[in-house]
């Protein structure tokens, strides 16, 4: 079982590091690294469609 103080310092730590990165905190900062994540995916799909038609 986990320690909820526990699990809020790693929150706190987390959300510190990402307002150094300029986010508002880890959640933004998350969701920010999964669209990145989608974005490079769809720019490597579309990479793959124009290779296979030449």
């Amino acid at each position: 079982m986990s320690d909820p103080d526990a699990e809020f310092v790693i929150k706190e730590q987390a959300d510190l590091w990402a307002m150094s990165h300029g986010f508002t905190d880890a959640d933004e900062m998350k969701q920010w690294g999964e669209q990145m994540e989608r974005e490079r995916l769809a720019k490597f799909a579309l990479k793959e469609v124009t290779e296979n038609e030449q």
